[in-house]
């Protein structure tokens, strides 16, 4: 195991051991091992305990000024919560981060009739032995805790799911713990190189079913991404999943991604859902099988279900922001601009720079006829994609006429045919939105699911051409 680079003694919160150069969490239930990172987040927040910590001195001190998205953060606050309690680490709207008080080791247990005595440290002649059982006990955590793959929040009322092993061979295990780490950074390159190691994985221990899942799911978010072409990334996802299930077909997360793959590129409604009813059948506490099926859901125009999963999705992992960012997608989906609107304030106020949060936000003040305000995000959401400081001057008084001024400035920066035709949709420009949307069939653009229930299409849904392309992909009229 390799070690961390900082230094910091033992420490406890609440009833928890820290073990700081272990990685490793310990409690009344159990230890909890946590990447080196992780742990150096809460070595930073620990050293300056009662101080607010910034996300951004974080992202300095921890990961040394390289970029980060904000979900890195984010995540890493939120596993901690997850091993220490929620009262652990406070979030200060705005500014980052606390730790709660530190307390000292608890005294050992006194048995009747002894002589209080101070607990001493273990002599260095007898640290040999304890640390190799230790770092035994060490390797097995970390194999188990990885080999659940993405998601590790649980939901007590639920039976527990069957966790699948990690690859045999020594050196596909490396490069799936690997793959598993670049895959949760979440970025474009950092995914980029997941796929990288899975391959590798793969080559190295075929039999391996999670290696095959790993792969499904770093090749499938590539696409959303719009990093490769659907044509290219789909097929081959779709067979690294099926792969998977054909050696352990209890992954219930590699249920849900064939299900994202049915429903987004194959447009297999009746496959898909089956697979998303697969995924909660195996595992009820998988807040990827409820986020990916309540985007279903919406597109079939079931918004109601598509709620009630997506907040599902929400309290397993209360802390993603994608999860809180999405609940608001979906109640802007579903039309219920004023849920939207409260739900990404919230979202905002934890993560201010959250793109997408602001964008919805932005979205579902205009419908409702705020637009002053929905400028004010839009401004803001524009500065952070790049507009100049020249360009936000220039924009005119009028909200209306800066919102599609913006708007245009927009077009110049969307790659994804459905996000282009939605743009043009939305500043009125019909033609260009339906040459848009026909490129998105053809390349089987994987937002293309939505567009019957997606506002931004709404100043052209009277126009036949609308109705022609929902009729095609086989969805529910709106």
């Amino acid at each position: 195991m390799a070690e961390p680079s900082f230094s910091s003694p033992d420490f406890w919160i609440g009833d928890r051991l820290v073990r700081p150069h272990l990685n490793r969490i310990e409690g009344p239930d159990g230890a909890v091992q946590v990447e080196r990172k992780v742990m150096e987040v809460l070595a930073l927040l620990a050293e300056r305990q009662g101080e607010v910590v910034s996300k951004e001195e974080l992202i300095q001190k921890v990961w040394e000024g390289r970029f980060v998205s904000d979900d890195v953060v984010w995540r890493s606050v939120g596993e901690l919560r997850r091993a220490l309690g929620d009262g652990a680490i406070q979030t200060i709207p705005k500014r980052g981060y606390r730790l709660a008080a530190l307390t000292p080791r608890p005294p050992l247990p006194e048995r009747e009739g002894e002589e209080k005595t101070a607990p001493s440290l273990i002599p260095r002649r007898l640290l040999g032995p304890a640390l190799l059982l230790g770092f035994a006990l060490i390797v097995a955590i970390f194999v188990l805790g990885h080999a659940r793959r993405e998601r590790n929040a649980a939901v007590s009322a639920s039976p527990p799911a069957q966790v699948a092993a990690a690859p045999s061979d020594p050196r596909a295990r490396d490069a799936y713990f690997k793959g598993m780490y670049f895959l949760r950074r979440g970025m474009p390159d950092d995914v980029r190189k997941s796929v990288e190691a899975f391959d590798e994985a793969v080559v190295l221990d075929p039999g391996s079913a999670v290696a095959h899942a790993g792969l499904a799911d770093a090749v499938h978010l590539l696409a959303m991404f719009g990093a490769l072409q659907p044509a290219d990334a789909y097929p081959r996802a779709e067979a690294a999943a099926r792969e998977a299930l054909k050696l352990d077909d209890s992954l219930a997360d590699t249920h849900a991604t064939l299900g994202s793959i049915l429903f987004r590129f194959r447009r297999d409604w009746p496959a898909a859902e089956k697979e998303f009813r697969r995924a909660l059948e195996l595992d009820p506490a998988s807040a990827t099988a409820h986020h990916d099926y309540a985007w279903f859901l919406v597109s079939m125009g079931r918004f109601d279900e598509a709620v009630s999963e997506m907040l599902a999705a929400q309290a397993i992992d209360p802390l993603s922001p994608r999860a809180n960012a999405d609940t608001g997608w979906v109640y802007y989906r579903a039309r219920r601009y004023p849920e939207a609107i409260r739900q990404m304030e919230r979202t905002l106020e934890l993560e201010p720079r959250f793109l997408s949060a602001r964008h919805c936000l932005e979205r579902a003040l205009a419908h409702e006829g705020r637009l002053a305000e929905a400028l004010e995000h839009a401004r803001e959401s524009a500065r952070q994609a790049g507009m100049s400081a020249e360009e936000l001057a220039d924009l005119p008084l009028d909200p209306a006429a800066a919102l599609r001024r913006i708007g245009e400035w927009r077009l110049g920066r969307l790659r994804s045919p459905y996000a282009l035709a939605a743009q043009h949709a939305e500043l009125g420009d019909r033609d260009r939105a339906f040459a848009e949307l026909e490129r998105a069939f053809a390349e089987h653009d994987p937002s293309l699911v939505s567009v019957n229930v997606d506002p931004a299409f709404d100043k052209v849904r009277s126009d036949p051409r609308f109705g022609e392309i929902v009729e095609r992909l086989g969805l529910p009229r709106e």
